[in-house]
This record gives C-alpha cells, structure tokens and sequence, in this order.
C-alpha cells in the first residue's frame, strides 16, 4: 500500500512548484496536515512523498529570494522549507494542470528514502560509486591520458587515478 494513500489523494492538492509538464513537485494539505510529492530531484533519495507532517501553525507563500521568486514554507514563525521554484496556488491551475499533478500521486506512492537511514546510506554508497566511474571517465578522455594510453601504459586508469 502507497504511503498515506488516505492524504495524498487528488482532492488533497494545494498547488506545484517547477513546469508542470516535466514532474513539478505537488503539495497537498487537509487540515493542519500537510507534505508534498517530489518526482524529480538531483538527490535520488529526495524523491517521493513526503513525511506527512501536522502542525497549526503551518503556512507558505512565494517570497522574493536571491533573485527569483521562491515557495517558502513556515512553522512556527520559522522557514522550513525553501523551494527551488515559485508555487502555483490550484485556483490558478489550468484546465488540465490538476491531472499532470494527479500523476505524481501514481508515480510515486513511497515515503521519500532520505527517510529510511539504510536506503540512505545505499544510495549514498550508490552515488560514491557512481562519481568514482565518472571521474575514471573523465580521466579516460582527458588528454593527458590519451598520451599516457598511446605510449603504451598498461594501466590507464591505475597509473593517473590516486
């Protein structure tokens, strides 16, 4: 069963943050309940649904920030969460822009992984690999190697890498 498939639910969206048509992030509240669905995110372990969090106080607004204009969302008088884009509130939604956040809904039915400390650190693990492969890459088509690789070095990548 999808994390809180009784709070995310289509009836439950507040708005999205990013292009509508390429995975925004949906916000949703009822009540003092509240949280979002990231469907696309540098950080693999930052995508998914939010933990679902219940505060009366809770409360969010686009604010001007750094030279663009920026959800920001509040507990308690203090900043939470700062967005990477502005929101677009559902009474500003096109005629079809609550289906495109519906589908998040469907696409991402698990609790963020960042939440769970092992799937964390796997994917953290997975990311050190996954940068080690790009950097031997990198070294493979730099030229300084290339020089290295035609006088005949046996190994390429051993004999640059540390």
């Amino acid at each position: 069963m999808a994390y809180r498939s009784d709070f995310y639910t289509m009836q439950n969206i507040i708005g999205y943050t990013g292009n509508i048509n390429l995975f925004p992030t949906v916000y949703f509240q009822r009540g003092r309940e509240y949280g979002h669905i990231t469907q696309a995110h540098i950080d693999p372990t930052n995508v998914g649904r939010e933990q679902v969090e219940n505060d009366p106080t809770y409360r969010f607004d686009n604010y001007y920030i750094g030279g663009k204009i920026t959800l920001v969302e509040w507990e308690g008088g203090e900043p939470v969460h700062v967005s990477r884009n502005a929101i677009i509130r559902r009474e500003f939604f096109g005629p079809m822009d609550i289906y495109n956040c519906g589908i998040a809904i469907y696409r991402c039915q698990e609790k963020k992984k960042m939440y769970d400390r092992v799937a964390s650190k796997q994917d953290e693990k997975h990311q050190r690999v996954m940068q080690q492969m790009m950097h031997k890459f990198e070294v493979l088509q730099s030229p300084r190697t290339a020089r290295n690789f035609s006088r005949g070095a046996d190994n390429v990548i051993g004999s640059v890498l540390p």
